[in-house]
């Protein structure tokens, strides 16, 4: 090969692989995955309500899954987010958080020193794709604690951070 038609077809080379390079950058590749797990935890949306009744330092809770227990003293925070304002929140943080149902159990005092009923419910954690379906899923517990009440039906008072 003459040292022309070898820059000839190295120069046809470079133009073609310059042409697709382009095109190969609109291709989706490979998305890291954060190499952060979610915490096990039952998290307890408390309703504005329900926050302006609960006396500072008493509230206790309890859940059990798989027969472990965890739980105790609970500290109240503010919840966080634009649609948040009233809500606060409480975690009782597990051991290990599986698909099994988990028992949770409140009880503590209102702001007139009188002590809130005990309230029970059973749920399953549901599973979410938090950082994206090409990640690994986490499993969510969460409830709703209001005046009366300690379900499930947990409404999102504040988009959670992806």
């Amino acid at each position: 090969m003459s040292g022309l038609h070898a820059l000839r077809v190295a120069s046809a080379a470079l133009a073609a692989a310059v042409a697709v390079l382009p095109l190969a950058a609109c291709v989706p590749g490979p998305v890291a995955c954060p190499a952060i797990a979610a915490a096990p935890v039952v998290t307890l949306h408390i309703t504005p309500q329900r926050a302006a009744t609960l006396r500072a330092g008493t509230l206790w809770g309890e859940a059990c899954q798989d027969g472990v227990c965890s739980g105790g003293q609970l500290e109240v925070l503010d919840d966080s987010g634009p649609s948040a304002s009233g809500w606060k929140r409480a975690s009782i943080l597990m051991r290990t958080l599986t698909e099994s149902p988990i028992d949770v159990t409140v009880k503590g005092t209102d702001t007139s020193g009188t002590p809130i009923e005990t309230l029970k419910t059973t749920f399953a954690p549901r599973v979410e794709h938090p950082w994206g379906p090409q990640c690994p899923a986490a499993l969510i517990a969460d409830v709703t604690f209001d005046v009366g009440s300690l379900g499930t039906a947990t409404p999102a008072p504040a988009p959670r951070a992806t």
